[in-house]
Formats: C-alpha cells, sequence, structure tokens
C-alpha cells in the first residue's frame, strides 16, 4: 500500500512538467487589438422588423504569413419595439428577445466554433443611420481554447442589405 502512495505521489508531483505548455485558455480583448497597426474594424447594422448588429474585427498578426484572421459578432433583437422599452439586454435572461453569436475565420479556419457567450448589451442610442451600443460580453471558444472579451462601446453605420456586412 506504501508503494502505491509513493508511486500516486510521486506522479501528482511530475504532472505539471508533463503538462507543462498545454492548452491554457488565452484570453483576447478584441477591443484592444485597435492599439496595434495591425487591426481593422467594421460595424454595420441593419433594422426591419428586427435588429441585427455585426461586428467584424481583422487582425494581420505581424511578421507571420498568411496569419490573417476575423472575428464576427452577431447580435439580433427579433423585436424592433423592444429598442424603445428596454435598452440593456442580459444574454442569456432575455434569449426570447435577443441573440448572440460568434465566428472566427482565416486561411486555416472555415469550421463553425464550439462556443458559449454570456454578457449583456446596452443600448445607448439608436438613429436611422447609426446605432451606439455597450459591449459587456464573454464568449468561450473551447475550438480554439480562447476567452474573447467585448467590453467598451461601439459606433454601427446602418446598411441596407446584411449581405453587405461581410
Amino acid at each position: 500500500m506504501r508503494l502505491i502512495r509513493k508511486l500516486i505521489s510521486n506522479l501528482l508531483f511530475l504532472l505539471p512538467f508533463f503538462t507543462q505548455g498545454q492548452s491554457q485558455d488565452k484570453v483576447i480583448d478584441i477591443f484592444q487589438l485597435k492599439q496595434t497597426s495591425f487591426f481593422k474594424e467594421t460595424n454595420s447594422f441593419k433594422s426591419d422588423s428586427t435588429f441585427t448588429i455585426r461586428q467584424k474585427v481583422f487582425y494581420n498578426e505581424p511578421y507571420k504569413k498568411d496569419e490573417e484572421y476575423s472575428h464576427l459578432l452577431t447580435i439580433t433583437i427579433f423585436d424592433n419595439s423592444k429598442l424603445d422599452s428596454t435598452n440593456t439586454f442580459n444574454l442569456e435572461k432575455d434569449a426570447s428577445a435577443i441573440t448572440c453569436s460568434y465566428d472566427k475565420s482565416s486561411v486555416w479556419n472555415w469550421h463553425a466554433e464550439k462556443t458559449s457567450i454570456s454578457g449583456q448589451v446596452t443600448i445607448i442610442s439608436k438613429t436611422a443611420k447609426k446605432a451606439k451600443l455597450k459591449f459587456e460580453i464573454t464568449v468561450l471558444d473551447s475550438s480554439h481554447q480562447t476567452k474573447l472579451v467585448y467590453t467598451g462601446i461601439r459606433t454601427f453605420n446602418r446598411v441596407k442589405t446584411i449581405n453587405n456586412l461581410y
């Protein structure tokens, strides 16, 4: 029995050395990417019976070939009339009124991501041509073992069709 305990103890001691460098969740603050010269952001919305915003962030990893990728966040509020009465939407509690999705694409990645999205969105202002939103959103991307944080205020410009958002 002592031998087994000693063996287990030694294995537990060595475990960190064997797992060193393996899958740690990486945290990316999406809105801080703009501090680099390798960043571009497009913010657009369309409004008819629903209100849909899309934020696409392009990021080109410096000094690496074919490492440009984009983060696409899409939020849809199903009933435009709710924009007047409710300005803050909780992505989990208000799931019948709002949906949020995330995707990442690159030369090397064209499959759907496995994500869990939480947080809230506040509509600060909305006119026919512009919308201003405050984000407090966390995306857990288990496909890439990454946590993406969307925290801050963004302004979105109106487009005629959702296809123009790509």
